[in-house]
């Protein structure tokens, strides 16, 4: 019989990107040996739900932890997690704020060795939440027998150097099926007449409508664009919480005509193909997997100084700070649209983004830890 690990993540919406890597090591990982189970915090109007108990899972969502119930809280996950027979001898937990607040209840329902995976370089973006969720986090290295990260700056900024340097910190990185990602001229045609730009330049944005992706800055850079070529068009993917304060802004500058809001997709490797140009001008990132994923599909693309350089996989990709603003972002798009589109099969071909590789790596922790 499998062993099953509890993964504790913010969110099963399909735009979560954390998630995502989750149900990518998750689809690919031995189910003979190893199942899956989901605790999550936050609702969605499109989530991995059917698809995680397809593959056999299970899951449950509580509420966010507050410090001020947590004693009734940890009563209340109690019953809740005890309902799966205490079987989750392994955590890993994706949502480290909070694993100070849950670990209790997690110890007396039988878990014996939790992993702690950082994905992010902040604790908020608001002043007194980043206190208040420091301040929360301080266990968490004590709580945790195991400490993985997406990324060299996530793992610094969450465990420290101390623990980097004792080699105590292991980077899994965020790997996806890239064969279904690269360049391909026919479904490119296709996909581009379904959204009706065929004959435009289009730039892609791939992120949640969130503070860190830096959505303003993408309108700014495209209003100074479409000056130096008009028939252009951006297209967003994802959903968030700022998704409407974008609509307002693309409005306001009448750009209604040339911006597509196309909302979730799981299908997100074919919307690539219909792509020219990546933009990412992420003001903080753990990782940024879409970027690496544009890359996998031959886009140029373009991100912030604030964007890791794990994310170099080919030379198709140009790091940039944004404070050489919009109109300097704009022709360095420009200049570098000219690179012809390759198939990327080779940069990727073993490399640390291939999921046939990397889902072996965390098989084989999870198996050290069960001792199978």
């Amino acid at each position: 019989m499998a062993k099953r690990i509890l993964q504790i993540v913010s969110s099963i919406s399909i735009g979560n990107g954390i998630t995502g890597v989750v149900m990518n090591y998750y689809r690919m990982i031995d189910k003979t040996k190893i199942q899956f189970d989901f605790l999550y915090f936050e609702d969605s109007s499109s989530s991995y739900i059917e698809e995680i108990e397809f593959l056999g899972g299970r899951v449950k969502k509580i509420d966010v932890p507050k410090i001020g119930r947590i004693f009734k809280y940890s009563s209340n996950l109690l019953d809740k997690l005890s309902e799966w027979n205490y079987e989750h001898k392994i955590v890993h937990c994706h949502e480290l704020v909070f694993l100070s607040l849950i670990h209790h209840p997690l110890k007396k329902n039988g878990t014996q060795h939790i992993i702690a995976h950082s994905h992010s370089v902040s604790y908020s973006y608001n002043i007194f939440k980043s206190l208040r969720n420091y301040l929360i986090q301080l266990p968490m290295k004590k709580i945790a027998k195991s400490y993985l990260t997406c990324s060299s700056v996530s793992g610094f900024f969450w465990y420290g150097k101390k623990y980097i340097e004792k080699g105590k910190v292991e980077i899994v990185n965020n790997a996806f099926e890239y064969k279904k990602f690269l360049f391909n001229k026919d479904i490119r045609e296709v996909t581009r007449k379904e959204l009706n730009v065929y004959n435009d330049f289009v730039i892609g944005h791939v992120g949640r409508f969130s503070k860190e992706k830096n959505h303003s800055f993408i309108i700014d850079v495209f209003y100074e664009f479409i000056k130096l070529n008009y028939n252009s068009k951006l297209i967003f993917i994802g959903d968030g919480p700022l998704l409407e304060n974008i609509k307002k802004k693309v409005k306001k500058l009448k750009l209604e005509s040339k911006v597509i809001f196309y909302g979730q997709s799981k299908d997100v490797n074919i919307l690539y193909q219909a792509m020219d140009y990546f933009i990412f001008p992420s003001i903080s990132e753990g990782l940024g997997l879409a970027a690496v994923e544009a890359q996998a599909a031959g886009l140029p693309t373009i991100v912030s100084n604030e964007v890791p350089i794990d994310v170099i996989v080919t030379d198709s990709i140009e790091r940039y700070s944004i404070k050489n603003g919009p109109k300097l972002w704009a022709e360095r798009i420009l200049i570098s649209s000219k690179n012809s589109r390759k198939n990327r099969a080779n940069d990727f071909l073993n490399s640390n983004y291939d999921i046939h590789i990397q889902v072996k790596k965390i098989e084989e922790l999870y198996k050290k830890i069960l001792e199978l």
